[in-house]
């Protein structure tokens, strides 16, 4: 029998209400909690959550408040609104939301791959930017925008699977300046965004050219 009073005791100890009209409801059959409301993580040495979240309806935000984590095993399936993960050891997104309303931030962790990136991301789209990624795996076409950082040796020929992407430069920089080597990158991958299997392989054709072969592959 799951006891509904340890979940809610596990539950305040970790994150904290957003607001006093922020409530939860504990599945007594799973135990699993449905948080109507938004919530902010509690500073906790934990590698793993405790609980289990099914749904948040609002934000649901860990921002290095949990910095040893290595999981995103227990997180909420569905958030309503912004779902955000930083400052943590996680190396992929799997365990993570599938659905989320508005924006699905994951700056500043140790991912190496996005696989297990959410279905469903809404109008504010992706951002993993500052995190050591080697591959994009786990992107698809029905996100709208993405912003990461630029690495020389990062494939990033999946980009042309999104409508938008934003690339920084050195992990914290917005590149404002033209000769620089992401803006370059950005222009090949825009100018053949949208064109098929056709224009990847124009692309990769292109970026190799202009000696960008670590970033020329998918």
């Amino acid at each position: 029998m799951i006891y509904d009073k340890d979940i809610e005791e596990q539950f305040h100890k970790l994150f904290q209400f957003d607001t006093d009209k922020d409530w939860i409801q504990i599945n007594s059959f799973t135990g699993e909690i449905w948080l109507y409301g938004s919530v902010t993580a509690r500073t906790n040495d934990i590698t793993e959550l405790p609980i289990r979240f099914a749904e948040v309806s609002g934000n649901f935000k860990v921002t290095g408040h949990l910095r040893n984590l290595r999981t995103l095993k227990g997180f909420p399936r569905k958030v309503g609104r912004r779902f955000t993960i930083m400052g943590s050891q996680i190396q992929n997104l799997q365990g993570g939301p599938k659905t989320v309303g508005e924006e699905y931030s994951a700056q500043e962790n140790q991912l190496i791959t996005l696989k297990g990136l959410a279905k469903n991301v809404g109008k504010y789209g992706v951002d993993v930017a500052k995190n050591p990624l080697q591959s994009l795996e786990g992107l698809h076409d029905k996100i709208s925008e993405i912003v990461l950082s630029y690495d020389a040796n990062l494939p990033l020929l999946r980009l042309l699977l999104v409508k938008h992407s934003l690339i920084l430069e050195n992990y914290d920089e917005f590149v404002d300046h033209r000769n620089a080597p992401v803006d370059q990158v950005d222009k090949i991958l825009k100018k053949w965004r949208g064109h098929g299997a056709s224009g990847i392989l124009q692309c990769a054709s292109e970026l190799n050219e202009a000696g960008f072969e670590g970033n020329a592959e998918w």
